[in-house]
């Protein structure tokens, strides 16, 4: 039986604070077989702070995973600055939108759920390079940190 060691990286403070949030993948670490599909999801942790818009750009590598669909059937975020977009010959993803309503304050807000495809052998990094989450205070500083 042949396996894939998917592995994420994350960017997870060692501990939140006040007005400190952070972007995460979920899971952080799985295996996957040649074929699966699977799903990895990115979720925001405003550290306390209400936010009212999120941004992220992920990198995987694309010679081990391809990606089969990003659904944001369940995100906090309801209007989208650029509606989640992929690229499987880049290895990319990218996502900004709107929070609905007066902001969003929690722990694990669902921003997508990418489905991917495993289908090389070997680790298959995905990464968050960038993202925000911008808060509702006047100057809409950005809590990640």
């Amino acid at each position: 039986m042949i396996r894939l060691l998917l592995v994420i990286a994350l960017g997870l403070p060692v501990s939140v604070y006040a007005a400190e949030g952070a972007l995460f993948l979920s899971p952080a670490r799985a295996q996957y077989e040649i074929g699966d599909v699977f799903e990895v999801r990115i979720f925001a942790d405003t550290g306390g702070a209400f936010i009212t818009a999120a941004e992220a750009e992920l990198e995987f590598n694309p010679a081990m995973l391809r990606i089969l669909d990003v659904r944001t059937e369940n995100s906090i975020l309801s209007t989208w600055a650029t509606a989640p977009d992929f690229s499987n010959e880049d290895g990319t993803v990218r996502l900004s939108g709107w929070v609905p309503g007066p902001a969003y304050r929690g722990t694990r807000g669902e921003l997508a759920t990418i489905e991917f495809e495993a289908h090389e052998i070997g680790a298959g990094d995905i990464e968050l390079l960038s993202g925000s989450l911008l808060s509702r205070d006047d100057a809409g500083s950005n809590v990640v940190t």
